[in-house]
């Protein structure tokens, strides 16, 4: 049933092949002056007091491919893994859980979550670190095979187990572009990028927490309100103000391209959190087409839990 036909593995498929086939392209990045945002750059360059750019020797990669490949391999075999121990033992894990929670599908999409964080502490701490000036550009760079092994394993896992989520494929495909394109000709934009998967950290635990029947209690209210934050600031304002970066700095029509795809996802998933938060805190059902609607008509369809009895 796993390898029945399913419309995502030719679109799946061919982006893979796709940013493969870039990869290799790229193995020898080009020479040129980079914009750095690290100070271990500015320690091992002639110009650290001088306010001129500042030209770092990009050394020849030997095999850009195996890093990516180990990682992928390491998250393919980690979401694996995990489903099939939570599955294998369920009787022993689904007695810690609710009953309404006592489900196969609830341990699958448990499995993909706790592989997902684990891929975002890891970037974030990498991305951080880089700003921080703990590591130089370079080594930034090699660290970006943990994000694009991600993104390629869970491509594979959503094909494999045919998962509906259509802006996951458009977010993870366009994602794996950027990793891959301007893992070199642009750095600081990429560690801005990824520094907004802070946000999904506490979005995952809201989500184990209203699973498990705990939406009622103050830990799942702050780490909610978290989420919304962390959310509006890495994504919204971040993303927002890149992109106008880019406009204002005449970037490449394909640079244009990726950074407006990312930021109407994230201003589509932002909605749909605070339409969940405004449903769960205040009782209100807005409509899911909420923002091609008028605001009276928003008024008119909005219901209290008093109007629903």
């Amino acid at each position: 049933m796993i390898f029945k036909y399913h419309y995502s593995y030719p679109i799946i498929w061919a982006a893979l092949l796709f940013n493969t086939t870039l990869v290799a392209k790229n193995t020898e990045p080009s020479q040129g002056p980079v914009v750095v945002a690290s100070p271990c750059d500015l320690e091992k360059s002639n110009a650290k007091n001088m306010n001129k750019p500042i030209i770092i020797t990009q050394k020849k990669s030997t095999n850009r491919l195996t890093p990516i490949y180990l990682t992928t391999f390491f998250f393919l075999l980690g979401n694996v893994s995990t489903r099939y121990l939570l599955l294998q033992y369920k009787d022993y894990f689904l007695k810690f859980f609710s009953d309404n929670n006592k489900t196969d599908t609830f341990l699958k999409d448990l499995s993909g979550y706790l592989c997902s964080t684990v891929h975002h502490i890891v970037i974030v701490l990498l991305a951080s670190s880089y700003w921080l000036g703990l590591f130089n550009t370079q080594t930034w760079q090699k660290s970006l095979a943990w994000s694009q092994g991600y993104l390629i394993a869970d491509l594979c896992l959503f094909s494999l187990y045919q998962e509906e989520e259509y802006t996951m494929y458009l977010h993870h495909i366009v994602a794996l572009f950027l990793l891959i394109s301007y893992q070199y000709k642009d750095p600081q934009w990429v560690a801005r990028s990824l520094l907004a998967e802070f946000s999904s950290i506490p979005l995952h635990i809201s989500w184990y927490l209203f699973k498990t029947g705990q939406e009622e209690t103050v830990l799942f209210s702050l780490v909610a309100g978290l989420t919304l934050c962390l959310y509006f600031i890495l994504r919204i304002i971040n993303f927002t103000h890149l992109f106008y970066r880019a406009c204002q700095e005449k970037k490449p029509f394909l640079h244009l391209l990726i950074g407006f795809s990312l930021l109407v996802l994230n201003y589509y998933w932002f909605f749909q959190l605070v339409k969940r938060a405004v449903e769960t805190f205040f009782g209100y059902n807005l409509p899911d087409h909420f923002l091609c609607s008028s605001f009276t008509e928003f008024l008119r369809k909005k219901v209290t839990p008093a109007a629903k009895n």
